[in-house]
């Protein structure tokens, strides 16, 4: 991982935690995030070595006044510093200390059809268990999968999908000899 990820990333949240503002910073990169990646080309714009950086940096009070002032600033420093096109891997290392800090972790759902509340509450319920931290859902709709889900949490996957049993019988038959 790049040294200015790590560090601006860990200034971040060292500073979020200390002043315990953390959720409201982790919040705020989230919508900051959010609105950079619906406009790609604001990176490119406050990149952009022709363009004044006090131009840039009234565009980030404009586009960004209503986010929590560290996150806006923290923008800033990395549009001053020249650093504008990590701004969003930056978020991405405050985001995984954010989670590694609060004992939480992200289990990506891969289902064949949607997860109603209930199932989704006894999936968390049981992933908590197993894995002892706090667990977000992120339920995706993977038709492919066929029926039964896929689930890929701190880097181990669990597959009850009929997909990966039929993936398995076919690696099973291929190796029969007749």
């Amino acid at each position: 991982m790049n040294d200015v990820i790590v560090e601006y990333g860990g200034a971040l949240s060292d500073l979020a935690f200390e002043e315990n503002r953390e959720d409201a910073v982790l919040e705020s990169v989230r919508a900051v995030k959010r609105a950079i990646s619906d406009a790609p080309e604001y990176i490119k714009f406050l990149s952009a070595p022709n363009i004044a950086i006090g131009e840039k940096l009234s565009a980030i009070d404009e586009a960004f006044g209503g986010v929590d002032a560290y996150v806006k600033n923290f923008v800033k420093i990395m549009v001053e510093r020249g650093y504008a096109s990590s701004i969003t891997d930056c978020f991405d290392e405050f985001t995984r200390l954010y989670y590694a800090k609060k004992n939480i972790s992200v289990a990506r759902v891969l289902c064949a059809a949607e997860l109603d509340e209930a199932q989704k509450a006894t999936l968390k319920a049981k992933l908590e268990k197993k894995t002892g931290k706090t667990v977000e859902l992120e339920c995706v709709l993977s038709p492919e999968i066929i029926g039964g889900i896929r689930i890929l949490i701190d880097g181990e996957l669990f597959d009850g999908s009929i997909k990966g049993r039929l993936d398995g019988l076919r690696e099973q038959l291929a190796k029969t000899t007749i």
